[in-house]
Parts: C-alpha cells; sequence; structure tokens
C-alpha cells in the first residue's frame, strides 16, 4: 500500500543499519561504497513513510485525483481514474466512490454506479450525495419511478440545489410532463438570473422536449425582463434560440445585435423568407439593407 521505494531504502538501510559498512560494501559491489551514507541518511524518511496510516497516502491520491478533474473541467483521464482507484485501495472512503459512481454512470454503466453506491451506503448509510448518484443512475437505467421518491426527499433536504432540480424535473417529466413543464418554467421566471441560464442548459441537454417551451417562455419574458429572457435563451441550443434572441433584441432597440442573431438563426436553418417577412415582431428590423439581403437569400 505505500511506495515501492520506501520499501527498498527501508531493507537497504536497515542492513547498513544491523552490519558493518564494509561488510555489506563486499557483499553487494565496489561500486556502491559511496552509497551507504546516503542510505543512512535516508532510513528515517524510509521509516516514516512505511509507518504512515494508510488513509494519508489514501487522502494525497483523492487529493491528486481531484486537482487533475479541476485541470481537465470535469472530464476524467485513465490517470485520474487510477488515482482514485488506488485511493479506495488505501482506504475505502465515500469520497472516491461517490466520484467512480458518477463517471461510470455517465459513461453509461449505472449497474456498475450502482455497485459501488452499495459499498457507499455501508460506510455512509445517510450519504446525501452518495443519494443524488443513485438517483442518476437509476435514470440512466429508466428506473424514474424508483428514482422519484429518492429525488423528493432530496428536494426537500436540499431546496436549492439545482442538480436535484434537474434530476427531479426528468423523474417527474415520466409521469407528470406538463407538472414538471410548468415547475420549471416557474423556476426560470423566479431563480437568480446564472441559476436561470444554468437550468435551461443543464435541461436542453438532458430533456429537448422541453427546449422549445423554454425558448416561446423565454421571449415572453422578455417584454419585462430582457436580461433574463437574453440569459436563458443564450444557455439553450439550435436555431429557433437563436431566432428569438432576435426578436427580444430588436423589441428592446438593439439592432445591430438582433441582425447578428438572426443571421445565425438563418444559418442553422431555423427560418425562412416566408417566416421573416410575415413576422410583426421583426419590424423594427425592416428598414436595413442588411435584414432586406437576409430576406434576398
Amino acid at each position: 500500500r505505500h511506495p515501492a521505494p520506501a520499501l527498498l531504502f527501508f531493507v537497504l538501510s536497515a542492513l547498513l543499519v544491523v552490519r558493518r559498512p564494509r561488510r555489506l560494501v563486499e557483499d553487494v559491489s565496489g561500486r556502491y561504497r559511496r552509497l551507504w551514507p546516503v542510505l543512512l541518511l535516508l532510513f528515517p524518511a524510509a521509516m516514516a513513510l512505511l509507518l504512515a496510516p494508510a488513509h494519508l497516502t489514501a487522502d494525497a491520491r483523492l487529493r491528486a485525483a481531484r486537482d487533475r478533474l479541476a485541470a481537465s473541467g470535469g472530464t476524467p483521464d485513465a490517470e485520474t481514474i487510477r488515482l482514485l482507484e488506488a485511493s479506495l485501495r488505501a482506504e475505502e472512503s465515500p469520497d472516491p466512490l461517490r466520484i467512480l459512481a458518477f463517471f461510470e454512470t455517465v459513461s453509461g454503466h449505472p449497474d456498475a454506479a450502482l455497485a459501488r453506491l452499495a459499498r457507499l451506503f455501508v460506510l455512509s448509510p445517510h450519504d446525501e450525495l452518495g443519494r443524488i448518484e443513485k438517483a442518476r443512475a437509476l435514470l440512466k437505467l429508466g428506473k424514474p419511478a424508483e428514482a422519484r421518491p429518492i429525488l423528493d426527499g432530496l428536494a426537500a433536504a436540499r431546496p436549492g440545489d439545482d442538480v436535484v432540480f434537474v434530476l427531479r424535473l426528468i423523474a417527474r417529466s415520466a409521469e407528470e410532463p406538463e407538472a414538471a413543464l410548468t415547475e420549471l418554467l416557474g423556476r426560470l421566471k423566479s431563480a437568480p438570473l446564472g441559476t436561470a441560464a444554468s437550468l435551461a442548459a443543464q435541461v436542453d441537454s438532458a430533456l429537448p422536449v422541453f427546449s422549445l417551451a423554454m425558448v416561446r417562455t423565454a421571449e415572453r419574458i422578455g417584454a419585462v425582463d430582457p436580461d433574463r429572457a437574453l440569459a436563458v435563451l443564450r444557455a439553450l441550443s439550435g436555431g429557433e434560440a437563436r431566432y428569438h434572441e432576435a426578436l427580444v433584441l430588436a423589441a428592446h432597440g438593439r439592432l445591430d445585435e438582433a441582425m447578428d442573431r438572426l443571421r445565425a438563426a438563418r444559418a442553422e436553418g431555423a427560418t425562412d423568407a416566408a417566416r421573416l417577412a410575415a413576422d410583426p415582431r421583426l419590424d423594427p428590423l425592416r428598414g436595413r439593407a442588411d435584414f432586406a439581403t437576409i430576406l434576398d437569400r
């Protein structure tokens, strides 16, 4: 469980301590004659490494894995996985089990994630972050009915947790899609601006069936709160979101920006000349030469 060099230093240093240096040199080779003073100096450090508690090694590997994750934006590589597994071999603890379970779920192995989480709950039966990962794995397996009670409990315990909100929304949408959508749109209207944008991006990826409703709701919000509307729309993918960005910007006199978004929508195939010609919300742009150019394409 400890580095091999420490064991080597310990063995060689111990031999130096219990035998005369000259005899050891004769036994090994004359070319190592100058090595024994160095080994003697390293003997205390080798002993400290060998006798160190296992959790110190586990913690160091876990910190190294977290540093690699932070540097990569949360994307694990083979070395990160190796460090997490090595941390577990040194000492089984909740953190590496939880992190590995998340990676296994998102990489398409939710059964393996649930097996890891079973070990986690032996160590920490009420681990809330572990329960989040269990719900995520169950949703990946297509078992929203099993995930729902877990997420309902977490929503009560962690009311401001965006991850719990999105996972619960996914579970709820399987049985109550209209109620789930109503809850989502209400949150987009009331949550802090950054939170609303983050939620929109997460739901756009996890539940694209709700994306068009978010686009249309954001445009309606734009009449009274253009900053919120634009934050939500910019978080959404696709040409329809770009088109509705243009509508909000045009309504508030930001015509150059509106044209830029309209060109992006046109490039993504979200609109055609007939739609552009008929939509009265684009009237503020109609006298511009660049708008006429888009119509002529």
